[in-house]
């Protein structure tokens, strides 16, 4: 079972409940220095996980989870970009002066969301900083090479 010990919270009680439980800090220390780089491959499943706080979206200094870690070859000071993934919506641009039929659709391209640095890396979840954005950074934005433009 471990020890029991009281414990004081002095500030920040909303990320901590009842039967929440303290364990040893990790060994492994963080890295006091790194360089931004670009990544050598991204894994097809990269994306964003989640975002710290709980919350769904994430602006400049925030912290994201991804889905990509050490077993894929991402280290610390690896920079992304995020993309938010297209949508399907009917076309209505190509029906304009007539009726749409049901089944024409059309994709929308990826858009452009932010640029997130790893800080800490595990082997198969990684966490980010929100370096930038023109908008917010959501659960299930893709990621990509830090200068794709599409």
């Amino acid at each position: 079972q471990g020890e029991i010990t009281i414990a004081l919270l002095v500030d920040g009680p909303a990320d901590v409940r009842p039967g929440d439980r303290v364990i040893p800090v990790d060994v492994q220390p963080y890295d006091k220095d790194f360089l931004p780089k670009a990544p050598n491959t991204i894994p097809e499943h990269a994306a964003v996980l989640a975002v710290a706080d709980a919350g769904l979206s994430a602006g400049p200094r925030s912290v994201v989870a991804l889905t990509v870690g050490q077993a894929d070859g991402i280290v610390n000071g690896t920079v992304f970009s995020t993309w938010r993934p297209g949508q399907t919506v009917p076309d209505d641009a190509r029906h304009a002066n007539r009726l749409r039929a049901a089944t024409d659709q059309v994709e929308l391209p990826d858009e452009f969301s932010g640029r997130v640095m790893v800080f800490r890396t595990f082997d198969r979840v990684s966490y980010a900083l929100v370096m930038d954005g023109i908008r917010p950074v959501m659960i299930g934005d893709t990621l990509k090479s830090p200068d794709a433009t599409q």
